[in-house]
Formats: structure tokens, sequence, C-alpha cells
């Protein structure tokens, strides 16, 4: 869950806590009720969702960027945790994906790549069982190896701070409140 619109005015915000509850607390207290029932009978699959703007910090939506870093290492956590007792563990990367929140967000960018919920499904189900981790289209396949083995760190938030600035020029930002 991320913010549709940013409270400019105040960052302590109810939807600074939803947020927290829907990304962390929710995987966290889910992930655990049903691993546990998953492992008692030796078979089960979680699938936990997070983002492409997890693998690094990303300008405007550095909050979100963490709570979806916390759920790609809960989920792969769990992956090697549960897999000898029949559990299969995944973590589903996606980047900009046709949802009604993020239509609200009033991104301004058309070359991001968007992806259609559907798409981002059907890839995530078809990886559930062979690795802990799937991004779920070739571009996104493609720029985590980029990130990962091409270029350093800095070089990638950059590159994210970047495409995030155009997406969302002229708004708030939802990590601090600025006006940029």
């Amino acid at each position: 869950m991320g913010d549709s619109k940013p409270k400019a005015d105040d960052p302590k915000h109810p939807s600074r806590k939803v947020r927290i509850d829907v990304n962390v607390r929710g995987p966290l207290v889910l992930s655990h009720g049903f691993g546990a029932r998953f492992r008692a009978r030796g078979r089960g699959g979680i699938v936990l969702l997070s983002s492409m703007g997890a693998l690094q910090g990303m300008v405007r939506v550095a909050n979100y960027s963490a709570t979806k870093a916390y759920n790609l290492v809960l989920a792969e956590g769990l992956w090697a945790e549960l897999r000898d007792d029949g559990v299969d563990v995944l973590v589903s990367c996606a980047g900009a994906t046709r949802t009604p929140n993020y239509l609200a967000s009033e991104p301004q960018d058309a070359n991001v790549p968007v992806q259609e919920p559907e798409q981002v499904a059907v890839e995530t189900l078809n990886a559930l069982g062979k690795k802990p981790t799937v991004f779920p289209a070739p571009v996104l396949r493609f720029t985590h190896f980029a990130f990962r083995h091409l270029m350093g760190r800095r070089t990638a938030v950059r590159l994210m701070a970047y495409a995030s600035n155009r997406t969302y020029k002229e708004q708030d930002s939802y990590s601090t409140g600025d006006r940029r």
C-alpha cells in the first residue's frame, strides 16, 4: 500500500501507520500463522508482494520502498526456512502495475512500462515452488540483473531517483512531505 496523495502538512498522518500495518505487520502476522499451519501439514504456499523499489532507496517513496524491502527479506528468509518442510514461499518484485492505487498516485511519465495485474499474477504463480524471488516481466529481470551486476548501488539509486522524479514530478514527497 502506498499513499495515493501525500499529506505534506502532517508527517504523522495515519496513512504512514496504515502503510506499516498493511505492508509490514500484515505479511509478518499472516506468514507466521499460515506458515505454521502449512509446515504442520507438510505442504502449502505463501506469496508476498514486494516491488522493484525494494532493491534500493527511492526518492518520494522511500518509506514505501522500505516496507517492500522488508517483504523481500522476509519472504527469502522464509523460503530458506520452510522449503524442507514442503512449504513454498515466493516474493514477487513487480514494477509499476495498473492497480487502482497506482493510478490514484497520478503517475506522469508515459515512458514507464506499466504491467497489468493479471500478468504479475500469472508470472508470480508460475514461479511458485521454483525459486524464492520472481521479477514478473522481462524488463524487470533485466533491470535487476543490471542493478546487481553491471552498476554500483550509487548508480542504481540515482537511476531509480531519476525515474521516480519523472513519474511523480510536481508532487509532494511521499517520504518526507516536502514539495519538490
